[in-house]
């Protein structure tokens, strides 16, 4: 995907991919990791996008949990294993 820093039309790609780029204020994103999914998404193709944010997520989320157990903090660990835990689903 070109990213289109003029086009802020509210719910295009473009839009969505500044949406998530601002969570970098509170720790929330990475500018490098946005930069990299954007490489993998296809205008107007919403699998593009479904996929390349999972993989990334699913990433972020395997690596907390590593981090979490390796610091003896369980509960964290687990619910950064298993998203749905803390829904009560897993």
């Amino acid at each position: 995907m070109k990213i289109d820093l003029h086009d802020t039309k509210v719910g295009g790609f473009n839009y969505e991919f500044l949406r998530a780029v601002s969570y970098q204020a509170s720790e929330g994103a990475e500018l490098g990791e946005c930069v990299a999914v954007a490489a993998h998404l296809h205008e107007g193709d919403f699998e593009s996008w479904i996929e390349a944010w999972t993989r990334l997520a699913d990433r972020v989320a395997q690596q907390e949990a590593e981090i979490a157990l390796r610091k003896g903090e369980t509960i964290s660990a687990r619910e950064a294993f298993l998203p749905n835990s803390r829904s009560g689903i897993a």
